[in-house]
């Protein structure tokens, strides 16, 4: 008996992912249209908020000396590459990352066992989230976007157990934004087996580069946030978090004190606040769902602690996109297997998710509104299965008796 030898399908055959692609594309043209983006026209832009920084290290390259921001220079370096206007140049890395993004989330449900429709849901409720996209789309400014991209690019390769393009990209990523480096847990826990010492001792290894790609950018570009005079001198104007002391213990008592008090309380709020109760869907296949959240669960605890020492709080929780999304992805497969829910009403819901940011490009969809699309669509779904079955079964084709 001879095997056939498979090999896996080029990607311009994969119409699941194509679709995905099609529909990122489309969905983010359409809020690249109507959104009200931060730019020089807009009421925003002379506020001391972080995209002066941004815009200034893309047209002074590594003139600027403020930490964190000095530090993140990849970005704004990539932005000078491109031959078009800065201005533009950023929109267009933003908007290119968040389609990636997109399609990563995509791949992750798949990745994790999920069917391409469930996961193809999630891609797209991804793309409704006004935190995770939307308000990226109007502040293209921001580093977020390409660090969403890095980040899920960084978990592929850690369930994929590819070494050393994990190392060069997690090097690569704290160019972008220092945040890259709360995947890093990620190539122990996903392993197949987290309870052995060898992947505990691989993450060490691969964090290596990283930290030597970190320490040479600090030594090179040093921090002169105590000079008052080197911002004014660039002709910025500094914010009172700013001109806060980059020393976490001073971050903490400003921020984190007041907050840890109510932190439950707070870890929900913000919860809803970014993605509403979509996560809650993965309540529906509680076992794999439960066991993402504990793979990922170092993860999100590095996602959740950013806010004690930060002024932002959304915009940070808003990195926790893979974890949410996964379990929107889970719940809607079970919904699935369960045969509530068809493959067509799995993208339905999903794309009912991200149309909600089409209608209100500009602010946070209410945290009540994915329980109203996915009631929808499982209430015509179960229509569309009592009149089938009322119908009876169709007449009998006999014509093949026929000799």
């Amino acid at each position: 008996m001879v095997s056939k030898e498979t090999t896996p399908r080029p990607w311009w055959h994969d119409r699941a992912l194509l679709g995905v692609v099609g529909g990122a594309v489309l969905v983010l043209l359409a809020l690249a249209a109507q959104v009200d983006v931060l730019d020089e026209a807009h009421r925003n832009w002379n506020k001391p908020w972080d995209h002066q920084k941004y815009r200034h290290m893309a047209d002074h390259p590594l003139e600027l000396r403020l930490s964190p921001f000095g530090w993140r220079v990849l970005g704004p370096l990539l932005v000078t590459v491109i031959p078009v206007a800065n201005d533009l140049a950023f929109r267009i890395v933003s908007l290119t990352a968040l389609g990636g993004t997109a399609v990563v989330v995509f791949l992750l449900g798949r990745r994790t066992g999920f069917s391409d429709a469930a996961a193809a849901c999630g891609s797209f409720v991804y793309l409704g989230t006004w935190w995770s996209t939307g308000y990226l789309v109007y502040n293209p400014w921001l580093p977020d976007a390409l660090t969403f991209l890095i980040v899920g690019l960084l978990a592929l390769l850690a369930l994929d157990r590819r070494g050393w393009q994990f190392a060069v990209l997690l090097a690569v990523g704290v160019l972008v934004k220092e945040q890259v480096l709360l995947v890093v847990p990620l190539w122990w826990t996903l392993s197949r087996r987290p309870w052995s010492w060898r992947p505990l001792l691989q993450t060490g290894a691969l964090l290596v580069p990283a930290l030597v790609v970190m320490a040479c950018v600090r030594a090179g570009l040093p921090a002169e946030n105590a000079d008052p005079g080197h911002a004014s001198d660039l002709g910025l104007e500094l914010n009172a978090y700013d001109r806060l002391p980059q020393d976490q213990q001073i971050l903490f008592e400003k921020f984190g004190r007041e907050r840890l008090r109510s932190f439950p309380g707070e870890i929900r709020d913000w919860t809803a606040g970014v993605f509403g109760v979509w996560p809650l869907l993965g309540l529906v296949d509680w076992r794999r769902c439960g066991s993402v959240l504990l793979r990922w669960s170092p993860f999100l605890v590095g996602v959740y602690a950013q806010p004690l020492m930060a002024s932002n709080t959304h915009r940070l929780v808003a990195l926790a996109f893979p974890v949410a999304m996964l379990l929107v992805a889970g719940g809607v497969d079970r919904l699935r297997t369960a045969g509530l829910l068809s493959g067509w009403g799995a993208i339905a819901i999903g794309a009912a998710g991200a149309g909600v940011a089409l209608v209100r490009p500009n602010v946070s969809a209410p945290w009540w509104l994915a329980l109203a699309i996915v009631g929808a669509v499982l209430a015509v779904e179960a229509v569309a299965r009592h009149l089938t079955r009322a119908a009876g079964p169709g007449p009998v084709d006999r014509s093949a008796e026929q000799v």
